[in-house]
């Protein structure tokens, strides 16, 4: 893929193996996407798929290929790694797997698929050198020797990679906030205003203000990066009005119901010809 390439030749030979590593993985995030007909299968149909040997064409991925793509890419400049298997193995049950890489001081543990979304979005990695607690003791019972990265030191790549952090604008107190009484005076709304009112306001806040940031393309990815949304902006109330779903005939098909005193509002997400998406209300 040329895309790819371009990225890949803006590598310079003189940087540290922990530098290229992770331009490697955070640069390249934006060209790969979650496979929509494996992940919306059932897991008896993951199975009988992964172990049928199905294996999508990039830049659709599931957890090995997005691993091995970025083991060949490593591979070009002389950095080592190995794709492993991250999870328990469970009858009718793909295990996760994930890659470990040779930095500068030992090896770690990278879930590329884990992060994609999050480094697509531009913000912070939760398994980059570091192991997820559900994995963490039977992948070090195989790898004891791995060693694990501080968010400060990745940080510290991060600033010498010039990389987006758009961790800022996901505050709570940006893009809608737990404190709704704040957010009805910031928004000019009655101080008694239902759930139903906020929420559809802060739905119109994310689709003016957020759909754009980063660079996620995936339909899967772009619904977890809605799941992150609604995280930060909703409170406990305004959570139960909502419902976020993925219609698997199209690619870019995320749907939000709002129960309005028993009517339903929805917002459909489209995208134009430039990527550029938007959140219109049918």
């Amino acid at each position: 893929m040329e895309a790819i390439e371009n990225k890949l030749n803006n590598v310079n030979p003189h940087w540290s193996k922990d530098v290229i590593i992770r331009y490697v993985i955070v640069e390249l995030a934006p060209y790969f996407q979650r496979d929509l007909f494996y992940f919306l299968s059932s897991p008896q149909k993951q199975y009988k798929l992964f172990y049928g040997g199905y294996r999508p064409i990039v830049p659709n991925v599931f957890c090995i290929t997005i691993c091995e793509a970025y083991q060949k890419i490593l591979a070009r400049f002389d950095i080592r790694s190995k794709v492993i298997q991250a999870s328990k193995t469970e009858e009718g049950k793909v295990p996760l797997f994930a890659l470990i890489v040779e930095g500068d001081n030992g090896w770690y543990y990278i879930n590329p698929l884990k992060d994609l979304w999050s480094h697509q979005l531009g913000i912070n990695s939760d398994e980059y050198g570091i192991i997820g607690f559900s994995n963490h003791d039977f992948v070090l019972e195989s790898y004891p020797y791995l060693e694990m990265l501080t968010s400060a030191y990745i940080s510290e790549l991060d600033s010498e990679l010039k990389l987006p952090n758009n961790n800022s604008f996901f505050d709570p107190n940006i893009i809608g906030g737990k404190d709704l009484n704040h957010y009805r005076k910031k928004k000019g709304m009655d101080p008694k205003a239902p759930y139903t009112e906020t929420v559809v306001a802060k739905i119109e806040d994310i689709g003016k203000y957020y759909l754009n940031i980063g660079a996620v393309h995936g339909p899967i990815e772009r619904n977890l990066m809605y799941k992150y949304f609604f995280l930060t902006a909703f409170t406990k109330p305004e959570k139960s009005l909502v419902k976020l779903s993925l219609d698997p005939n199209c690619n870019f098909a995320i749907t939000i119901d709002v129960d309005a005193d028993g009517k339903t509002i929805t917002y459909q997400e489209e995208k134009d010809e430039d990527n550029h998406y938007s959140l219109l209300r049918k």
